[in-house]
């Protein structure tokens, strides 16, 4: 299990949206969404001109998003920036 998640105790219950498999782990959410967007092209951060010195005001921006009140846990701006870090 991706680490951060595991730490938070986010589990096999709380993964399975995306695979549908009740036994999915983070790990395989993670593969599900990446072959997600390989089939629907989605284009890496890079081709909107996002690099790495652009992550501190994307996470800081996000962190006060009205949008991030419906994800499941609060992400850390260490988190998010991980996240970043690890988008293709």
């Amino acid at each position: 299990m991706w680490a951060p998640l595991a730490s938070r105790g986010v589990g096999e219950r709380e993964s399975a949206a995306g695979t549908r498999n009740g036994s999915a782990t983070a790990d395989d959410e993670v593969a599900w969404v990446q072959d997600l967007c390989d089939a629907l092209q989605v284009p890496p951060l890079e081709s909107y001109g996002i690099t790495s010195q652009d992550f501190a005001a994307l996470v800081e921006k996000a962190s006060v998003a009205g949008s991030m009140k419906g994800n499941p846990i609060e992400l850390t701006p260490d988190e998010m920036e991980q996240i970043l870090n690890r988008a293709p």
